[in-house]
């Protein structure tokens, strides 16, 4: 507990939030974060809150339960990621995970994304497996090229 209060002053801190700040930015009071961060809270936040701080604070729900002290499994790391840590797929899932839909730029980030995608995939190729793995290869689709012939 004492890691997750340190860990929570330090990331509302560097995010230049003041107590204040961060309380409405995740629908609580000041006194909320202040318990916490005083070390007057005995377990952790629970999941719907951890979600909104994991918003507010760029700070992962498993960051913030092995700041409790609770180690994770390698399979609990990989909640809501259907792919495995070694896919370069992994890391973008995790941070598009972590964007806040409702803050303007990662909302225009979330849509360039989208048409980048939409120039490189079809719909046929966007088939998702059981598994979450790809049915192609970036090798197998088609590249985008400009109107002289270039990628």
């Amino acid at each position: 507990m004492r890691n997750y209060a340190t860990a929570l002053k330090m990331r509302r801190e560097l995010a230049h939030m003041t107590v204040r700040e961060l309380s409405e930015k995740i629908g609580r009071s000041s006194t909320f974060v202040t318990d916490f961060e005083l070390k007057k809270k005995a377990n952790p936040p629970e999941p719907d809150m951890m979600r909104r701080l994991s918003q507010a604070l760029n700070w992962s729900e498993d960051e913030q339960l092995r700041a409790w002290g609770y180690e994770l499994s390698s399979n609990e790391d990989r909640r809501g990621n259907p792919f495995p840590p070694n896919d370069p797929r992994w890391r973008i899932v995790v941070k598009l995970q972590r964007l806040d839909i409702n803050d303007a730029g990662a909302s225009f980030t979330v849509k360039a994304l989208e048409q980048l995608l939409d120039l490189y995939l079809t719909e046929d190729e966007l088939f998702i497996g059981p598994l979450g793995n790809a049915s192609n290869s970036v090798d197998d689709v088609a590249h985008v090229y400009d109107d002289k012939g270039e990628q």
